[in-house]
């Protein structure tokens, strides 16, 4: 009997793309320094932004991971970030059944407060969890959190939308509804995973509340 559903962010409750695509290429114009592709970045993407300004820029990894975070709060004040359409009554139905819930994100603690709070979904998550700088740390994550919602891993359901969540989540045994509803969803690349199911609306997380 499943007791939880276990939330990702970018890309599952809201495409935070762009605003991040904006904020990085306002920090490296901000700074004077020279932006790798984004094709670059997306590539380095595991560790939470701080450890990709890291990969790139060195000792100054954690200056431009400030004016990163500076940049993204300036971003969110014109940038109209909304959650995918129909989750917000999603998480609401979830909770009138009785279910627990928590957020793992790989991204940082700051900018996930961040736009979690644009999104104005905080209240949904009293237990959540963030990316490190060394790198992906998405099991580990999910055991902690199977630990503080007092659960095992097959009371719960995962949603995230990449391929990597889907090997996480086999990792540690908890079954993974893979996310299929934003524009750049991998589809194919999530079928050769293999995940619990590949939903293509928000609207199909109903079948398993």
């Amino acid at each position: 009997m499943k007791k939880a559903f276990i939330f990702d962010f970018d890309g599952t409750l809201a495409e935070t793309f762009p605003v991040f695509e904006l904020a990085i290429s306002a920090a490296f114009k901000n700074l004077g320094a020279k932006m790798p592709s984004m094709e670059e970045i997306f590539a380095s993407f595991g560790p939470c932004e701080i450890g990709i300004f890291k990969k790139f820029c060195g000792s100054r990894g954690d200056e431009f991971f400030r004016e990163y975070i500076r940049c993204t709060e300036e971003v969110l004040k014109t940038y109209n970030l909304r959650a995918f359409d129909g989750m917000e009554g999603v998480l609401e139905d979830i909770i009138k059944a009785g279910y627990k819930t928590a957020l793992i994100t790989g991204k940082s603690k700051e900018s996930l407060e961040l736009t979690l709070n644009a999104i104005g979904f905080g209240r949904f998550f009293p237990v959540r969890r963030w990316g490190d700088e060394s790198g992906s740390i998405k099991p580990k994550n999910l055991r902690d959190v199977f630990a503080e919602l007092g659960i095992t891993a097959s009371e719960a359901y995962y949603v995230g939308d990449s391929v990597q969540d889907v090997r996480d989540c086999k990792e540690v045994g908890v079954d993974i509804l893979s996310a299929g509803w934003a524009d750049c969803a991998r589809i194919a690349d999530l079928q050769k995973e293999g995940p619990t199911a590949i939903l293509r609306s928000v609207g199909d997380l109903r079948r398993y509340i």
